[in-house]
C-alpha cells in the first residue's frame, strides 16, 4: 500500500525528508557509500538560546536553570526531584496474590540481530536464538529442579507462556529475564496495566512471576539449514 509497493519511491522519499541533498541515483553511482558532513554542533547552546522555543539564553526549563527539583512536575502535584517509589507488585511488600510469584520479571530486553519482532523466519538469524528463552539465576534454577534448556512455564495472576531454560549468572537471583518480540512466548500477557502516572509507561521491569518446569524435559533445538 505504501508508494504502491515501491521500494524505490519509499527511498526517495526518505531522502527527501532527510534533506541530505542526495537521491538512490546518487547511491546506486557510489556502492562504497557517500559521505554527508555534519553540521557542526555549536557550543555553549545554552547561552545562544538553542534550547528554548523563545530563543533567549538557558535551559528548555520555566526557571531557564538545569532543575532538579522540576517545577513542571510540581505543578501537576508530584514530587519534585526524583523519589523512587516500590512498584505495586514487588517481592519487598507481597499481597497474598503476589506471594505465590515471587521472581522479579524483566522483559524488554533486545537482541541486536533481531528488530522487535521482525526477522525471526529469517534461518541464518535463527542460528544464534532459534526459539524464545527466560534467563534465571542458577540459585532459582536449582531451588525449582531446572537444568539449562528445559521447557519452562513462565506465569503469574495474569496469564502463561511456555519457553525454554537458560540458566546463567547473567541475571540477578530472584530476578527473570525475557527478551521480547517472540510471538510464541508473548511477554505483554504476564505484564500488568499499572502505568506510571508520570510517563504512562508500563511496568516492564517491575512485574513479578514464577516458573516451572513443563515435565517435557529438555527442549531438542531444530536443525539449522
Amino acid at each position: 500500500e505504501c508508494f504502491g509497493g515501491n521500494v524505490e519511491k519509499a527511498i526517495e522519499s526518505i531522502l527527501e525528508t532527510s534533506k541530505l541533498g542526495i537521491t538512490v541515483a546518487d547511491l546506486r553511482a557510489n556502492p562504497e557509500g557517500l559521505e554527508i558532513p555534519g553540521d557542526k554542533n555549536p557550543d555553549n547552546k545554552h547561552v545562544l538560546g538553542k534550547f528554548r522555543k523563545d530563543g533567549q539564553p538557558g535551559f528548555n526549563t520555566p526557571s531557564g536553570k538545569i532543575e532538579f527539583d522540576s517545577e513542571i512536575l510540581k505543578s501537576f502535584g508530584y514530587d519534585g526531584p526524583p523519589i523512587y517509589e516500590e512498584p505495586i507488585h514487588t517481592p519487598l511488600n507481597p499481597s497474598e496474590e503476589d506471594k505465590k510469584y515471587p521472581l522479579v520479571l524483566n522483559s524488554g530486553s533486545r537482541l541486536p540481530y533481531y528488530t522487535h519482532s521482525k526477522l525471526r523466519e529469517i534461518p541464518w538469524l535463527n542460528q544464534f536464538m532459534p526459539e524464545p528463552v527466560v534467563r534465571l539465576h542458577p540459585k532459582d534454577a536449582r531451588e525449582r529442579s531446572i537444568n539449562n534448556g528445559d521447557s519452562v512455564r513462565v506465569f503469574n495472576h495474569q496469564n502463561e507462556i511456555e519457553m525454554k531454560a537458560e540458566v546463567t549468572n547473567m541475571v540477578h537471583a530472584g530476578m527473570v529475564d525475557i527478551f521480547h518480540g517472540w510471538h510464541q512466548a508473548n511477554v505483554n500477557l504476564l505484564t500488568t496495566r499499572d502505568f506510571d502516572p508520570i510517563t504512562g509507561f508500563p511496568p516492564f521491569r517491575s512485574g513479578l512471576c514464577e516458573v516451572a518446569s513443563t515435565g517435557k524435559g529438555r527442549v531438542v533445538e531444530q536443525k539449522k539449514s
